[in-house]
């Protein structure tokens, strides 16, 4: 079930604009709203559902994301503490096998009644085969660290038919550095992907070894993305 967020009116052309351009939206919540929005969370929007990618705490106005672009009556109106939320609209987070593109949101409906597995997180094939950017910067590969740290995994890794990681990479890495294993739940056919991408690329699967079954239901993690939007979730 998601959870109805509302935008002061006067900031609905600018939000709606970058919805529909799939942009990331954002907003500052404080006082009652403190705390309410998590990271993974799914919110519907007057625009349609979007994803929360990040939340960040801040104690003063001066570390505002915006702090240069804010109105005096928009300062006004923020108080101390206050998070800063962002989203991305659905549809932006997806998975992608290089032949086809899955929307993420639909990914975790479909694999909601699976039932789900633990496994070594070494049976992975992704170690050696995947990459999350081809060329990586010290400002993306400090953003993957940070999703890793706050990757949920108490919520299942999505895997494909074929055994491919289709969203949970990052709790994939963070059950690996802590040593545990991790939770995962499978289709036995691979959905339809939402969109069909010109040109096709190997993918690496997973070695399927021994496992313990358990009936927890998967919900949509805390993270990110390719977990995270932003962010493409973990």
């Amino acid at each position: 079930m998601t959870t109805r967020i509302e935008f002061p009116q006067d900031e609905h052309p600018a939000l709606e604009a970058r919805y529909r351009d799939r942009q990331t939206i954002f907003t500052t919540r404080c006082s009652a709203e403190l705390g309410r929005y998590q990271e993974g969370q799914v919110l519907e929007t007057p625009w349609g559902q979007a994803i929360v990618t990040r939340v960040t705490r801040h104690e003063g106005i001066s570390t505002h994301p915006f702090v240069g672009e804010l109105t005096p009556a928009q300062v006004k109106t923020i108080q101390t503490p206050y998070d800063f939320v962002e989203m991305t609209p659905k549809g932006t987070h997806t998975y992608s096998n290089g032949v086809g593109e899955w929307d993420v949101f639909r990914l975790w409906e479909l694999a909601a009644e699976l039932p789900v597995r633990e496994l070594d997180p070494e049976a992975f094939h992704e170690w050696e085969e995947y990459n999350w950017e081809s060329n990586i910067t010290l400002g993306s590969l400090a953003e993957h660290i940070r999703r890793v740290l706050k990757a949920d995994i108490s919520h299942p890794v999505i895997l494909s038919a074929e055994g491919h990681v289709m969203d949970g990479c990052h709790r994939l890495v963070r059950a690996k550095l802590e040593g545990t294993l991790v939770k995962t739940v499978q289709f036995s056919e691979t959905p339809t992907p939402d969109r069909i991408l010109p040109r096709g690329c190997p993918c690496s699967a997973i070695r399927l070894s021994s496992s313990k079954v358990s009936s927890d239901p998967v919900r949509p993690p805390s993270v990110g993305s390719s977990e995270e939007p932003s962010a493409p979730r973990p």
